[in-house]
């Protein structure tokens, strides 16, 4: 009996060893395991082992879609909405020797990191052409007091957007001729009627467009420190002299900011939303933005200053705006501003989309005796027509930027051109002669 019991013991212990074994399988064995939830379970291809993350079983991500050609021609994506490729029409134009020439001006003798230019005739691009990198210094974290550089490209691309500085008061001009047209204001009334606390009584609409306000500026707080708003609101309320009689000359000022402040209040409180509904998604400019905190930021390309080895790249005035500035606060990409002008050659049509009557833009665009602009624009042949190439017509027309862009149009030659460059403002935008032989290469290369 006794060994009868024995033997039972032994067998029991024989089952136990053989079901810890199994339990206990060794670690570089390969195995697969689908507990009842496989939808839960992320499978390491490699090895088509299942890993478990955390001790929780985890759905692996689905592969990104590659994402469908876009077969459309740069003209139904100029007209339609989306990013242009680089390309040249052949018959209209030299592209090869046009690329060449910019990069020599631009890139080999000015030292400017990169460039972006479209070309526009007879209402549609003909060229577009972008290169370079986005800072002299690739892959470095840019930062200063009130802005991190978060672009993690090391080169221009298709869709990069860029801070427009003073080419920004161009297309806030239109939005004022714009709020005309409807019957909102007029560009003669007293600024008063629209911003009631408005200390000078005798400054108009009109004077802030044409820089002939006379106002001293120097004791408003600096924009950065304050934002646009609370600088508009201590620039209305300043009961500082004016410096010359509104109107009787022109000096160049911050006035925009005040105009900016007038579109807020006229249309409707967010300045980005109103002009997003009334121009820059009825001609495509999906990219085009007051407030950079509705910008998709790895692509924003910051300028960058003249000395590669002091590596400061920066916004212009180092703003991080979540209000919107008249002066230089646009954001906004080559294409896009390129729909803004083609608007503009056109009389204020794009396609079949119409945002101004062709009277508004002539009424933009009409000269201001004895002063050296347009009521909206610079003019050619003027003071600061120094970036308009000889071979323009008289009537052209456009705006500068500090940032290193231009952006101009030329009705007679039934043309217009968009060049953005990422320099610093001893580089170009203060060297207008470096602009005017960059737009001057579009003339000589026409076909």
């Amino acid at each position: 009996m006794r060994k009868y019991i024995l033997f039972l013991v032994l067998l029991a212990l024989v089952f136990a060893l053989a079901s810890c074994s199994q339990a206990e399988e060794p670690d570089d064995v390969g195995y697969s395991y689908a507990p009842e939830d496989s939808a839960n379970v992320a499978i390491d291809e490699t090895t088509d082992n299942e890993t478990i993350i955390n001790e929780t079983y985890e759905t692996a991500p689905e592969p990104a879609p590659t994402p469908e050609p876009d077969n459309r021609t740069p003209q139904e994506i100029f007209l339609g909405g989306g990013v242009m490729p680089r390309f040249f029409n052949d018959q209209a134009i030299d592209g090869d020797a046009l690329i060449a020439a910019i990069n020599h001006i631009i890139i080999e003798d000015r030292n400017a990191p990169g460039y972006s230019m479209v070309v526009v005739r007879g209402g549609e691009p003909i060229f577009k052409h972008y290169t370079g990198t986005v800072s002299f210094h690739p892959g470095v974290l840019h930062t200063n007091q009130f802005y991190v550089n978060q672009n993690t490209r090391e080169e221009y691309g298709a869709d990069s957007t860029f801070q427009l500085a003073s080419s920004t008061k161009l297309v806030v001009a239109a939005l004022i001729f714009q709020l005309q047209e409807q019957g909102l204001l007029n560009i003669h009334d007293p600024i008063r009627n629209h911003i009631p606390e408005m200390y000078h009584s005798n400054i108009t609409i009109f004077h802030a467009l044409t820089h002939s306000t006379g106002m001293d500026f120097v004791g408003i707080a600096p924009l950065h420190l304050i934002g646009p708003i609370e600088w508009a609101e201590q620039a209305a309320t300043s009961q500082r002299p004016l410096v010359f009689e509104p109107g009787s000359r022109t000096q160049y000022s911050p006035s925009y900011g005040l105009l900016l402040e007038v579109i807020r209040r006229v249309g409707g409180g967010d300045v980005d939303v109103h002009s997003i509904g009334a121009m820059f998604e009825p001609l495509g400019m999906a990219e085009t933005h007051f407030n950079n905190h509705r910008l998709d930021r790895s692509r924003l390309i910051m300028k960058n200053d003249y000395d590669k080895a002091a590596s400061t790249d920066h916004l212009f005035f180092g703003l991080d705006l979540n209000d919107s500035d008249g002066n230089a606060g646009m954001f906004s990409t080559i294409d896009d501003m390129a729909r803004f002008a083609a608007m503009m050659l056109g009389g204020g049509i794009l396609g079949d989309t119409r945002v101004m009557e062709t009277g508004t833009v002539e009424a933009f665009t009409e000269p201001v005796e004895g002063f050296y602009r347009a009521v909206g624009a610079f003019l050619r042949g003027n003071h600061s027509g120094g970036m308009f190439p000889p071979s323009s017509n008289p009537g052209a027309f456009g705006h500068p930027g500090s940032t290193g862009e231009a952006i101009f149009i030329d009705p007679a030659a039934d043309l217009a051109i968009v060049f953005i460059a990422n320099n610093g403002t001893n580089m170009i935008s203060n060297d207008f002669a470096v602009l005017r032989d960059a737009l001057e290469q579009v003339y000589r290369y026409l076909r």
